[in-house]
């Protein structure tokens, strides 16, 4: 199985871990995947510091999973993680 993954450490001036996952099969239907991606953007929110940089995460993955449906690139699977250091 061919795997994507977009890996983005941020840090931050906050004592506080925050790892989301991602894992979306490329036979759903773009809006399902939209749908997950706008779930863990609400989640990664919760932290307000690093909402911007998850809303340039989603963009930067929404690109990927768009190239790879159009292009039939063989991917199956995107894995998404986003990890907050302290810094």
């Amino acid at each position: 199985m061919d795997v994507v993954a977009v890996v983005f450490f941020i840090s931050v001036d906050v004592v506080v871990v925050v790892v989301v996952v991602e894992v979306v099969a490329l036979t759903v239907s773009v809006a399902i995947v939209v749908a997950i991606e706008v779930a863990v953007v609400a989640v990664v929110a919760v932290v307000a510091v690093i909402a911007a940089v998850a809303a340039v995460v989603v963009a930067a993955v929404a690109t990927v999973i768009v190239a790879v449906v159009v292009g039939g690139g063989g991917v199956d699977v995107v894995v998404i993680k986003v990890v907050v250091l302290q810094k």
